[in-house]
């Protein structure tokens, strides 16, 4: 019974470890490199680095080098079983014509191990109140509206059913 209690208070103590002195910044920055060929670019943002998160500061997204729009903050929770992404203050780019007015107040993405399958998101912002999953096996977005605001850009992407809007997508 020592064994087991010592065994399991080791684990506990490692997962500590790992949670407070894990290399954010390089990790960061390892997945920026991967991103890099698939067309997706954050510049010029400013790095903060705590015991327990990341954070980025006034980030400009680009998707093949076309500039989507400005981050004020990113905020990432690296907790090993679950993990969490916030995104504050997205205002789209100029670029975008009729969706620069979709503006994002705060996004947020988890990922649980306990639910392997599925990575969830909510988002407010002008267009409402958002709520849905991505699977990345069947590659797979659905997002149901809880709340409706200005959706008027996005309607031609979304269909009604009788308990809303919805967007789903296939990638």
């Amino acid at each position: 019974m020592q064994m087991v209690k010592r065994g399991v208070f080791s684990l506990l103590l490692l997962g500590i470890a790992l949670l407070l002195f894990a290399p954010k910044t390089e990790l960061y920055y390892a997945l920026e490199h991967w991103m890099e060929p698939r067309g997706v670019i954050l510049s010029g943002e400013r790095i903060h680095e705590t015991p327990l998160r990341l954070e980025l500061d006034d980030a400009t997204l680009y998707y093949d080098g076309v500039a989507l729009g400005t981050i004020g903050a990113i905020g990432v929770e690296p907790y090993l079983v679950t993990n969490r992404v916030v995104i504050r203050n997205f205002a789209p780019s100029e670029d975008l014509g009729p969706l620069t007015g979709i503006a994002v107040r705060q996004a947020t993405v988890r990922y649980a191990l306990w639910h392997p399958k599925t990575v969830r998101i909510h988002a407010v912002g002008t267009f409402g109140e958002v709520k849905g999953r991505f699977d990345p096996f069947r590659r797979t977005l659905l997002l149901r509206w809880v709340r409706v605001g200005n959706i008027e850009a996005l309607r031609p992407y979304l269909n009604k059913d009788r308990e809303g809007w919805y967007y789903e997508r296939t990638f």
